[in-house]
């Protein structure tokens, strides 16, 4: 059996008891809004009208030309206008950040700095991420599936990204392309995308029980990991989170989250929703609470979804 603890803990300066102290710290009115968007209930649901979305899309413009430093941007702009200036798209990046046009405009601009960072010049200005923007390195990733879009959404309309730690590579932009690939095939998917940027999505996390919890040689690679991610889903991608639901499968994967809490932001450590994986009937009643019935939790966490990844990606190429 293989397991790859940390091998020297480090006590970090945001702890389990910070994040309580944080939570203790929500006005009732935080509090609630928090747990309606956990249940899938959204109390601020914006109402898409045409003058919303006209305003909107000029005001983000704006917003877009008084950035100063765009480069990336003013080459895909150049590039693909069509697609760079649609609403179609743009309304993504709108939607993630529930229409506040200065952050919306600020990820787009950060979304093509990125794009150009993680997948070179040569394919950053395709359209979207598909396969064929992939390195010959990040199949192999694919194909393990540490990140998959399950087939079900929830029960509010919110796609459910599952992350097995078991199949996780130890190179970070390997990682980070996939997910990418994964969050765009999701947030753009011709029948369920337009709902999915509404809702949110779900992010399910889990480990097995295998033994080995983690790809990770040192505090660092731990630290350099989560940093990326959190950075491009929280002003980079367009997507929005609206719970994060988490499984650890011993205290090892305890430490692990603790020493990635104060990376995250805010908004992200107070949506962490922390399980016992051993737990499975208790999970999987919460879980169901949350719009997620236990059809449509992976079999990896105790639920019943019978998922067939590689047929996935045999669509998945197929529709290219």
């Amino acid at each position: 059996m293989e397991n790859t603890p940390i091998d020297i803990y480090e006590r970090p300066a945001f702890t389990w008891k910070s994040l309580e102290e944080e939570r203790n710290a929500l006005t009732g009115q935080e509090r609630a809004r928090l747990e309606q968007e956990k249940l899938g209930l959204e109390p601020q649901t914006i109402i898409e009208t045409p003058e919303l979305i006209s305003r909107s899309l000029e005001l983000m413009g704006n917003a877009i030309d008084r950035v100063e430093e765009r480069e990336a941007y003013e080459t895909a702009l150049f590039i693909d206008p069509e697609h760079v200036e649609s609403d179609e798209f743009r309304l993504a990046f709108l939607r993630a950040d529930r229409f506040d046009v200065e952050k919306a405009a600020q990820r787009m601009i950060n979304y093509w700095e990125r794009k150009v960072e993680l997948f070179g010049p040569e394919k950053a200005f395709n359209r979207l991420v598909s396969l064929s923007d992939l390195k010959q390195e990040d199949y192999g990733a694919l194909v393990k599936g540490g990140f998959r879009c399950l087939p079900n959404l929830d029960e509010s309309g919110r796609a459910i990204i599952f992350r097995y730690f078991l199949y996780y590579e130890q190179d970070i932009d390997t990682m980070l392309r996939v997910y990418w690939y994964i969050i765009h095939k999701t947030i753009f998917d011709p029948e369920a995308g337009r709902d999915t940027q509404k809702h949110g999505v779900i992010d399910l996390g889990g480990s097995g029980l295998e033994g080995r919890v983690h790809p990770f040689k040192s505090l660092a690679d731990l630290k350099t990991y989560y940093h990326a991610f959190s950075r491009d889903g929280n002003s980079v991608l367009p997507v929005r989170c609206s719970a994060l639901h988490v499984f650890p499968a011993n205290i090892w994967t305890v430490f692990m989250i603790e020493q990635i809490l104060g990376i995250l932001s805010r908004d992200t450590r107070l949506r962490i929703n922390v399980y016992n994986l051993l737990e499975t009937e208790k999970n999987l009643e919460q879980l169901d609470q949350c719009g997620m019935p236990r059809g449509s939790v992976p079999r990896e966490l105790g639920g019943e979804l019978d998922f067939s990844y590689i047929e996935y990606l045999h669509d998945a190429l197929y529709e290219e």
